[in-house]
């Protein structure tokens, strides 16, 4: 009876979506010149802060469009599986993830906050200042206004263009 699948649970399209769009968005927070010397650690914490930005960007783009709904709850429920994941491969045990998830989530959401407000405005030195507030080593803290740039203009190029375009990683490219 392999690949028999009752008709009542179908996986709804806005949850296929939403694992592509958290792989193109996980993608561009992964990419190589945002991580060295003078930019983010590649750690754990490193790689929340750029897929923070990352998501908080997309989460902005899909909540533009009140069509988006489905998809913004479902791609919003994949990132978090995937910090989850992430808190899981890191070694923290069974007992103690929901701990680390209500951290994360705060963490998250405050990050989101300060980077929604600096991106609807267009203010570069208010995500400037977000981002070196969000820094894991003082010597990141340089790599703010590059890193503040960069996601002005990907916010911008992503409120133009259609969802299923911000689906591809040609659109995440900087």
């Amino acid at each position: 009876m392999a690949g028999f699948k009752l008709p009542f649970f179908k996986e709804h399209p806005a949850k296929a979506e939403a694992r592509r769009l958290l792989e193109t968005v996980s993608g561009a927070a992964r990419d190589p010149a945002l991580y060295g010397a003078g930019r983010a650690p590649d750690t754990f914490d490193g790689r929340f802060q750029l897929l923070a930005l990352h998501g908080a960007i997309a989460l902005r783009r899909l909540r533009a469009d009140p069509a988006q709904a489905r998809l913004l709850q479902a791609f919003t429920d994949e990132l978090f599986l995937n910090f989850d994941d992430g808190l899981r491969e890191a070694g923290i045990g069974d007992l103690s993830v929901a701990k680390h998830m209500k951290k994360i989530g705060k963490a998250f959401y405050g990050r989101f906050g300060a980077y929604d407000e600096a991106l609807a405005a267009g203010d570069r030195v208010s995500l400037e200042s977000a981002l070196s507030r969000n820094v894991w080593n003082e010597e990141a803290a340089a790599f703010a206004p590059s890193l503040a740039e960069r996601a002005l203009t990907l916010a911008a190029r992503l409120g133009s263009l259609p969802v299923e375009q911000i689906l591809s990683p040609e659109a995440w490219r900087c």
